[in-house]
């Protein structure tokens, strides 16, 4: 792009232009800079053949440990690839010019085709390029990321990806229990995480502890796909679950108060890719000794479920509320009242599923 074109643009669209420039072709020049090398890597996620090329061996074996669960055999020919590079160890790259002021979660720019999406955070620069099926980036430096970094590998981007699939990102935890597909759902502290968390360790397949990728077939189902098989606890929280401490990994910024669990790590992990949706579990935190559930109307559902899953797609949002809508009064919800004992958590998702496959 010449100096005179890029003058004419706002300024959000010439960096979005640069981005594209640069992006587009570094991947490849730092790639052949020895002792570089690719680790290419393929997944199937929500259904999609993906492949990952990374350049940076640490990287990408940080990210393989998110997504290990959902490896598929080499060769496959991928609907969405994604190459991105460590520029810690890979060297620095034609992109250099670092945010010094973003959001925590980042900042978000659209070409006005919308073709281009580019995705700005302190530690990392990523660019999906929706025509062509890729995303391009770059990671500052490993022990910059943020939680959210660590546990959901370019989770912004693939959300918008997912959703030109039809498949949409909601915010909610999955569990497979007696062969009925448990969906948490609530906002955050509501006891979404705790209640997946217990479900994994009372020997549930686990799905996902906070993004699910929702999906519909023709005569109407609803499909729950995994994601990431991590799960990010409170640091205060982490004793009550001994068996995950030895796992977990501390955040690397002071104001982070959680730590990242490689699920994948735990010796008796179960996990699934997928699972059709069997009811909608809405936890919450009682003062009370005993866990105990009882049943929620649909509108309770909607309520804990839409605000902050269609906040992840603001612009897809009367389709989005339509899938929701349809999920929620085709599956019985329950409320999950967590008392003092995270032991008895397992317990009574069990018991639940028993009910809903006994009504079946």
């Amino acid at each position: 792009m010449s100096t005179d074109s890029a003058a004419t643009l706002p300024a959000q669209e010439i960096e979005i232009a640069d981005a594209i420039d640069k992006l587009d072709d570094t991947f490849t020049g730092v790639a052949s800079r020895p002792p570089n090398s690719i680790v290419e890597m393929d997944y199937r996620i929500a259904g999609f053949p993906v492949r990952l090329r990374i350049v940076g061996d640490d990287l990408a074996a940080d990210i393989d440990r998110s997504l290990c669960h959902l490896r598929v055999p080499d060769g496959i020919d991928p609907a969405l690839t994604v190459e991105v590079w460590d520029e810690e160890v890979a060297g620095p790259a034609f992109w250099t010019r670092w945010p010094e002021e973003v959001d925590f979660y980042g900042n978000v720019s659209v070409t006005p085709d919308a073709r281009y999406v580019l995705h700005q955070r302190e530690s990392t620069v990523m660019l999906l390029d929706r025509q062509a099926n890729r995303i391009t980036g770059c990671v500052r430096k490993r022990s910059l990321l943020f939680l959210d970094e660590r546990a959901r590998p370019f989770h912004r981007l693939l959300s918008i990806w997912l959703d030109d699939q039809d498949v949409q990102f909601i915010h909610a935890a999955l569990a497979i229990a007696e062969n009925e597909g448990m969906l948490f759902v609530g906002s955050g502290g509501s006891g979404k995480s705790t209640s997946s968390v217990a479900s994994f360790l009372e020997g549930f397949h686990f799905l996902s502890d906070d993004f699910v990728a929702l999906a519909q077939t023709e005569t109407g189902q609803m499909i729950g796909h995994s994601l990431y098989a991590t799960c990010l606890i409170a640091n205060d929280h982490i004793s009550r679950f001994p068996a995950l401490a030895e796992i977990a990994h501390k955040p690397n910024h002071d104001i982070e108060h959680k730590s990242v669990a490689y699920l994948s790590d735990h010796p008796s992990g179960r996990f699934a890719r997928e699972t059709p949706i069997s009811a909608v579990i809405l936890p919450r935190v009682v003062d009370q000794p005993r866990t105990t559930y009882r049943p929620a109307k649909s509108m309770e559902a909607m309520l804990a479920l839409a605000p902050s899953s269609i906040i992840i797609l603001p612009g897809a949002a009367p389709r989005s509320l339509d899938k929701l809508g349809d999920l929620v009064t085709t599956v019985p919800a329950f409320w999950l009242e967590l008392g003092h004992d995270v032991g008895e958590i397992g317990p009574t998702v069990r018991r639940i599923s028993r009910e809903v496959a006994g009504n079946a």
